[in-house]
């Protein structure tokens, strides 16, 4: 099988520029000599598919940076990187600086200000082309920090998110909205001595989004780091044959819902409803199995995929919720007043194979050591701006002490 980006990365090293413009390929030569012809053949031979790989792209204009220089910072490798110039003219990127943040696990792409100083009262606007770059990096790093950005407010949180997210999610009962600003929310409130363990954001929902920002307003004193995982280097840690089991049967998301939030989220609050009909119309579009008992407990069984193809890589992701939802990942001293006030089958949440099979305590111990293995995190600095491929990197929260204030943005809605 042809292998499109290995080869325009090829070409790239030749100093050769591939671009797409009115739906045909542009040639750029660094040098201004035009290729070898068994070059120019291969271009030939696979020019549609070529032009549909940029397509799929949303027509990014391909170009690897080149590293220019390696410096220690951060207490991690960093690698500045300058765009190739192209057609002779001035680095195209006129508004940001590119910088891969490298750990044992993962690269992290960071993404600064040109210039050192944003006036006060705006916020950092990117060309078409370089967001378009900064959107395709996105599915290939899994996230993207940007630093230095002056966001001080939700106000500007919010525009700078739109900037990536083009449809924010506003109707999400699970996180509280801040100061009534539409599709910026607070995160998911959890004991801060606790580490919120990892998770694709609300995957065991129909529909879901496939980005997620957080934007530090505020970084506690001690903790509050928010660990990424990418998930491809997640399942390579995994057994093959446990990975294969997942992807025939999916997750099956157990809730047993109190009226009120009395136990985690009440069904009022989920549903944004009080009126019975309503969520069991909103069950039947979503795919979710419920049942009423006592006349005012509700039990919902909903089965999802672990996985999900990435639209614009094409790679198979895990996406889920595992860890967030099974018993055994509670602590233990949450585990125990749980046993105490409820029967296994009746824990406010569960999850199971998707044929109704349970997820076995040695299944859990190496999903959770595998996240643990592929983890790395950075030290939130205020005005920082994490923008995540949802399908690709998974997100948790470690433990903190003080105050910390962090928005969350999220949309671009993909369904199973």
């Amino acid at each position: 099988m042809f292998d499109t980006h290995a080869f325009i990365t090829e070409l790239a090293d030749a100093g050769i520029q591939l671009s797409l413009v009115d739906s045909n390929l542009k040639l750029t030569s660094a040098t201004g000599a035009p290729p070898d012809s068994q070059l120019l053949a291969r271009i030939k031979q696979q020019k549609q598919v070529i032009i549909g790989y940029f397509k799929s792209l949303g027509g990014f204009n391909y170009s690897e940076p080149v590293v220019e220089k390696v410096t220690l910072a951060e207490g991690a490798l960093l690698r500045e990187e300058k765009l190739q110039e192209q057609d002779g003219q001035q680095n195209q990127w006129a508004n940001m600086q590119l910088k891969q943040l490298s750990s044992d696990s993962a690269a992290l792409l960071m993404v600064t200000p040109a210039v050192e100083d944003i006036s006060t009262g705006n916020t950092w606007q990117l060309s078409p082309p370089e967001k378009e770059h900064l959107l395709y990096r996105l599915s290939r790093h899994g996230a993207l920090l940007f630093r230095g950005t002056g966001l001080d407010s939700p106000e500007k949180v919010k525009q700078f998110a739109e900037q990536f997210i083009t449809e924010l999610y506003v109707s999400n009962t699970e996180h509280q909205e801040i100061a009534n600003i539409k599709g910026v929310q607070s995160p998911v409130e959890y004991a801060n001595e606790q580490f919120l363990l990892w998770h694709n954001e609300n995957t065991f929902n129909h529909s879901w989004p496939s980005k997620i920002a957080f934007s530090c307003l505020k970084p506690a004193p001690l903790g509050g780091q928010t660990p990424l995982v990418d998930t491809r280097q997640f399942c390579a840690r995994l057994p093959e044959e446990l990975l294969s089991k997942f992807a025939e049967l999916g997750v099956m998301y157990v809730r047993h819902y109190h009226k009120t939030d009395k136990f985690g989220l009440g069904w009022q609050t989920v549903f944004n409803t009080d009126d019975k009909e309503e969520v069991e119309k909103k069950c039947q579009q979503q795919g979710i199995v419920y049942q009423w008992r006592d006349n005012c407990r509700l039990i919902t069984k909903a089965v999802r995929p672990a996985f999900m193809e990435h639209p614009v890589t094409r790679e198979k992701c895990w996406v889920s919720q595992i860890t967030h939802w099974h018993p055994l990942c509670l602590p233990q001293q949450v585990l125990g007043s749980m046993q105490a006030m409820f029967a296994v089958d009746e824990f406010p949440r569960n999850c199971l194979f998707g044929n109704g099979e349970p997820i076995s305590g040695e299944d859990i111990a190496l999903i959770v050591d595998a996240y643990m293995q592929a983890q790395f995190a950075f030290d939130w600095q205020a005005g920082d701006f994490l923008l995540v491929d949802n399908i690709v990197m998974a997100h948790a929260r470690a433990p903190f002490a003080g105050d910390r204030k962090l928005c969350v943005v999220m949309g671009d809605m993909v369904t199973f």
